[in-house]
């Protein structure tokens, strides 16, 4: 019985951090009601869980559906997980658990060339693009 339309806010630990030893948030979100047929999906993340050194659970049930021609804005505080996520979706850093589907296939254990090839585009923050290259061939 949550108030709020898009379900349950962040929940955090006690501390509001991973027990206080690395500074890292501990974000978990309950999914939302989905509004959009699967057919209609152009990309489903399920249950993303993200852990770094094999230790730190930085992201836990983490879901988002980008329907297709549409728009999805992903908000958050700094530290929050966003980068992280988009990270995981798109192959850079391992997803220990979850699932992710571009237009219902399942490439959550994918090669980020394979992802690309399926249509999944990350492109950075302006600190990591080349320079010399174009707005296009950095794409």
């Amino acid at each position: 019985n949550c108030p709020h339309p898009f379900g349950p806010a962040p929940v955090r630990d006690g501390s509001g951090f991973n027990n206080g030893t690395t500074g890292m948030p501990i974000v978990e979100h309950a999914a939302s009601t989905p509004t959009t047929a699967p057919a209609d999906l152009l990309l489903s993340v399920k249950n993303i869980e993200v852990i770094y050194d094999h230790v730190i659970l930085v992201l836990k049930g983490v879901s988002l559906d980008v329907p297709r021609r549409g728009i999805v804005a992903l908000l958050g505080a700094n530290g929050a997980g966003k980068t992280t996520l988009l990270e995981g979706v798109s192959g850079v850093i391992p997803v220990a658990g979850g699932k992710i589907e571009i237009d219902g296939h399942d490439i959550h254990r994918a090669r980020p060339g394979v992802r690309v090839a399926a249509g999944l585009a990350h492109v950075e923050q302006g600190r990591t693009v080349f320079r010399q290259l174009t707005t296009d061939e950095n794409l």
